[in-house]
């Protein structure tokens, strides 16, 4: 291999400036345009043209043309000159001979002679050869550039077949699915390996794969992509690889809920006759609208077909190392990614609409009500479409010691925005599945029968311990009696009253306080609701006796706790003694018989028919809503039944409105615990869209400009009540 020498100075290079070169120990001198050709030659060529792609092959689909011969490899250039290398300095003097014995010190090496000018790398950029010579000065030495390769040949065309055909029996599957054929193993393109499309004739069931084997006329095919039910007559073709899947067409919307219908009035009862008939009686109402369609499925995107794969080009020489670039400058930090969802275990079920009591399947989930909100139940398999058994997860979720178990998320795979969230009170242990006792709070209504949905499982951790006791409050400052002499009837109505000291500075008393302001023969039990200077305002929970009074003495209480548990009843008393009979009447004189009344005319014929009376006015249409039961947990909460309420979550639940939707909360507590929707825990009353009674039947159609929270609660007892969420 030559190598370029030093060089003692060079300004300007051109094809006729002489390098020094050393080949085998032996000085030359060489133009520059002889190198500069030898590194061209050596630079690699471009990529060969592709060969033309076979034409297509006759019959129902042809099998893939072979591909073209390689073009044939250009010539390996010459390898390039290497760098020039630096003149080595003068070797150092040698040092004197010592005296014979001991020998003298060496002497000290000559210092290194100047580098001459010569090239310490190169690179090819833009087809130009760039040299970099070693005072940090760069050369352009020319375009580079090897010849184009020889096209390659063009391929042979494919043989055609027609298609196969089966009438075996099957249901598609990721299996090995068996199929006997009407042709026999090399009497077709078809072979171990070929990707295959089997469609059944009414085109309902398809399957996608690869031949696995093909013995006589049996065909195994392990499906890639298999589609619809069981089916007897098949088509199978050679097909290209699968191209990717369409866009999901976006999913139609849930048709609306058809209004009630209307209730036919009883038509008019037709005039008497001497014996009319009675009219006929108006047609019975439509029970209700329609339900509205389910919007369309998003039709399937076409598969794409596959391009043809071109003939491999023929492969340049390799060309000279180019250096090594500079380390480029590290990149700008991402965007941060968008927010995880609902946390917990995530699997992938497929949804039924099925719903019974029994196993859904493997790799299934579904309700007992196809209407999500109305849906108690969720019915789940052991595992999931992935094979992943979630027994041990989901009996740790039941394990838990808090009334709540958890909460699960259950959404399309398709559409991420569509899904449904419940709680979990409990769950049930069954042979293959699990039983979810679950309530709806807020999401989607339905799923389509065998969409792929995603479940998120959040388990609710468990009851902590008890606390330790807080320690006693130091003893708080005694005050004299508070009274006062307004005058005031004993009644729930708000009351102030002057008294005889000053608020905070003379008095305990202060606003939020419960008393009892006792009078001579009544009590009023309350909560104060302001107490400034000598002003008591007292809102009254409780009365005892009637009348009015000018004299009260307040004394402080605490708020009343929730009424004890019934007592058991008593003994059955002794049955007291039968008392005596008593004397029997004296019977009263017969009557005399009274004379035999006329007997009256003959019997007159039978009125004629009347006229059959119209048909009733249709009745006005009915109203769809929802309906709460209410009673009462003592002082402490409503206990609701009705519609998405489930064991443990009775007393004071916080309940989902929908915006448009009627609501009839019927109150079995009546007055002792009236029912009010208010705009925020004890504010005031909110009373768009409420009419009805308190104490009866509170009716409240959501107005669709409502706030996103509000309350209910009882007017007298503060703490039953809990938040409504508008959705």
């Amino acid at each position: 291999m030559a190598k370029i020498s030093a060089l003692s100075t060079l300004t300007t290079v051109t094809d006729t400036t002489v390098f020094p070169v050393v080949q085998d120990g032996l000085s030359y001198k060489v133009e520059f345009g002889y190198f500069k050709d030898q590194i061209q030659a050596s630079a690699q060529g471009a990529t060969g043209l592709t060969g033309a792609t076979g034409p297509q092959g006759a019959g129902a689909t042809g099998a893939t043309g072979q591909t073209g011969a390689t073009g044939q490899t250009g010539a390996t250039g010459p390898s390039g000159l290497n760098g020039v290398d630096g003149a080595t300095g003068p070797r150092g003097a040698t040092g004197a001979a010592g005296a014979n014995g001991q020998d003298g010190q060496d002497g000290s090496d000559g210092s290194t002679g100047a580098t001459g000018l010569h090239v310490t790398s190169a690179t090819v950029f833009s087809d130009n050869l760039l040299l970099f010579m070693s005072d940090n000065n760069i050369i352009n030495a020319g375009v580079v550039k090897g010849a184009t390769g020889v096209t390659g040949p063009e391929g042979a065309t494919g043989a055609g077949f027609s298609g196969l055909v089966s009438n075996t029996t099957l249901t598609p599957t990721t299996g090995t699915n068996i199929f006997v054929v009407d042709k026999s193993y090399g009497t077709n393109g078809i072979s171990t390996g070929s990707l295959v499309f089997a469609t059944s004739d009414d085109l309902a069931s398809y399957i996608y794969g690869t031949v696995v084997s093909y013995t006589g006329n049996s065909m195994g095919i392990v499906g890639t992509v298999p589609e619809g039910p069981q089916k007897s007559n098949w088509t199978i073709n050679l097909t290209g690889p699968r191209g990717r899947n369409g866009a999901t067409g976006s999913t139609g919307p849930n048709g609306p809920i058809g209004p009630q219908g209307y209730q036919g009035s009883t038509g008019a009862t037709g005039p008497q006759g001497n014996t009319g008939a009675t009219g006929v009686k108006g047609d019975t109402g439509d029970p209700g609208g329609a339900t509205g369609p389910i919007g369309a499925t998003g039709s399937r995107g076409s598969t794409g077909a596959t391009g043809p794969d071109g003939a491999t080009g023929p492969a340049g020489s390799d060309g000279a190392t180019g250096v090594r670039g500079a380390t480029g400058a590290t990149g700008l930090t991402g965007a941060t990614g968008p927010t995880g969802s609902f946390g917990g275990l995530t699997v992938n079920y497929r949804f039924s609409t099925n719903t019974d009591d029994t196993d859904p399947g493997a790799g299934k989930v579904k309700f007992d009500d196809q209407s999500l909100p109305d849906a108690t139940v969720l019915y789940i398999d052991d595992n999931d479409i992935n094979g992943l058994d979630l027994q041990s997860f989901l009996r740790t979720i039941d394990d838990s010691t808090s009334p709540l178990k958890g909460h699960f998320k259950i959404g399309s795979a398709s559409v991420l925005n569509n899904y449904a969230i419940f709680t979990i009170s409990s769950i049930t242990e069954e042979e293959g599945y699990f039983t979810v006792e679950c309530a709806y709070i807020n999401g989607v209504f339905r799923f389509d029968d065998q969409a792929e949905v995603i479940l998120t499982f959040a388990r609710t951790g468990d009851i902590g311990p008890q606390g330790s006791t807080g320690p006693s409050g130091a003893t708080g400052p005694g005050f004299a009696g508070l009274i006062s002499t307004s005058t005031h009837e004993i009644s729930t109505s708000t009351k102030t009253f002057i008294t005889n000291k000053n608020a905070v500075s003379e008095s305990a008393f202060m606003g939020g306080n419960y008393v009892y302001a006792y009078a001579t023969s009544a009590s009023i039990y309350g909560q104060i609701i302001s107490f400034s200077e000598k002003n008591l305002v007292l809102r009254p929970i409780n009365t005892v006796g009637t009348g009015t009074y000018s004299s009260w003495l307040f004394d402080l209480t605490g708020e009343v706790g929730p009424q004890g548990p019934v007592g058991s009843t008593g003994p059955q008393g002794s049955t007291g003694a039968t008392g005596p009979d008593g004397p029997t009447g004296a019977t009263g004189p017969v009557g005399a018989t009274g004379a035999q009344g006329d007997p009256g005319g003959a019997t007159g014929p039978d009125g004629a028919t009347g006229a059959t009376g119209p048909v009733g006015a249709t009745g006005p249409a009915g109203t769809v809503y929802i309906e709460w039961q209410l009673n009462n947990n003592g002082t402490a909460a409503y206990t609701f039944s009705g519609p998405g309420i489930v064991s443990g979550n009775t007393d004071d639940p916080i309940l989902y409105l929908y915006r448009g939707f009627t609501y009839n909360f019927v109150n079995n507590s009546g007055s002792s615990h009236p029912f009010q929707i208010r705009v925020g825990n004890g504010g005031a009353a909110y009373t768009n869209g409420v009419s009805g009674s308190s104490t009866g039947t509170t009716v409240f159609t959501v107005p669709m400009n409502a706030p996103s929270t509000l309350y209910y609660q009882c007017t007298v007892h503060a703490t039953m009540g809990n938040t409504i969420n508008i959705v």
